[in-house]
């Protein structure tokens, strides 16, 4: 059996994103099919407290939940 890695800001150190946070980090990524994936969290030596994916009408979807 494959153990599974818990996600965390390294797993999207290779992609390119943008800062959009103010007082918290919050990262958005583009992704395919004109989505946005945003990450966010108070410290980026744990892992994040927010995740959703955006779509292209403005629909949301709370990945951690």
């Amino acid at each position: 059996m494959t153990e599974k890695k818990a996600l965390d800001w390294n797993t999207f150190k290779n992609y390119k994103h943008r800062d959009i946070g103010s007082g918290v980090y919050l990262r958005e990524y583009e992704v395919e099919g004109g989505r946005k994936l945003q990450i966010g969290g108070a410290d980026l030596k744990a892992a994040p407290t927010q995740m959703r994916l955006l779509d292209s009408e403005g629909g949301s979807t709370d990945l951690l939940k």
